[in-house]
């Protein structure tokens, strides 16, 4: 089994082991999309050794370089644009204090 096959299997169990009530369950989906990303393999080796070291997914640790760079003016001026956009970004908020605030 490679090492890759091991931790995904790992964190599909710990993701299964955790008990959401419907409600947080449907503000997950809402607030989360699953992309793919191709990355130099450099990129996902450096990815993966800051999730290690920080105890994180390398989903958390690249949302956190993204929002790094996002700027409030920003973010207003998109929610003022798009509808869509300040509902999600709503959504994320509220699910970002549910797990910051258990």
């Amino acid at each position: 089994m490679a090492i890759n096959e091991g931790r995904q299997k790992r964190r599909i169990t710990e993701n299964r082991s955790r008990k959401e009530s419907p409600a947080k369950a449907i503000a997950k989906r809402v607030a989360y999309s699953r992309i793919t990303l191709t990355l130099s393999t450099f990129a996902v080796y450096v990815l993966r050794h800051r999730a290690n070291e920080q105890h994180l997914t390398v989903s958390a640790i690249v949302e956190t370089l993204i929002l790094d760079g996002v700027m409030v003016p920003e973010v207003e001026r998109l929610m003022k644009q798009s509808p869509e956009f300040a509902r999600v970004a709503v959504e994320w908020m509220r699910n970002a204090v549910m797990r910051t605030n258990p």
